[in-house]
């Protein structure tokens, strides 16, 4: 057993007592930097430092951490605090362009809009929702965006020509059923 005086002595040589901590301590530092230099955490998954290190890979053993409840509160609570995204980079790019949906259905009152239909500033929601319609673009029941169906569906959607899907009763084109994962 250490003495306290080579316990101190260590200490000022940098001696680390806990490698996970220190390793998420290191992790944590370079996640708020990349937020610093970029203004958000929306981080690739491939995405590799400078040095190599794969942030990507950390932020989201974190965002899985979370998901499964093993995420101690307080480093959650120090991810918030430098504007931790939890969805995944793809779950968040179907939250933006439903946000856009969102947006023109306020505007408009209805999704009908044509296929080359493009937003202000340059997103193909026309086409977006082109893909959705015709089972090109995999919708799902349950994930991080929750239903994806119920959700366009609590904003207008019309699946195709003549059935718009709006409750329980009415049949969604078998195109999208047939491509649900």
């Amino acid at each position: 057993k250490l003495t306290a005086a080579q316990t101190d002595a260590l200490e000022k040589i940098g001696m680390v007592w806990d490698v996970n901590e220190a390793q998420w301590e290191f992790s944590y530092s370079l996640a708020a930097a990349y937020q610093k230099k970029y203004g958000h955490l929306r981080v690739s998954n491939r995405y590799k430092t400078e040095d190599g290190y794969s942030l990507g890979e950390w932020i989201r053993s974190q965002r899985d951490k979370k998901r499964e409840g093993t995420l101690e509160k307080e480093k959650e609570k120090r991810l918030d605090e430098i504007g931790m995204d939890w969805l995944s980079p793809q779950a968040r790019e179907w939250e933006t362009h439903f946000e856009y949906c969102k947006k023109y259905f306020e505007e408009h009152g209805n999704l009908n809009m044509y296929t080359s239909y493009v937003s202000e500033d340059g997103f193909q929601l026309g086409l977006w929702l082109w893909r959705i319609r015709t089972g090109k673009a995999k919708l799902k029941t349950t994930g991080e965006n929750g239903n994806q169906i119920a959700r366009l569906e609590s904003i207008g959607i019309v699946w195709s020509k003549g059935i718009h899907s709006k409750n329980k009763d009415s049949e969604i084109t078998q195109n999208v059923t047939d491509n649900l994962r």
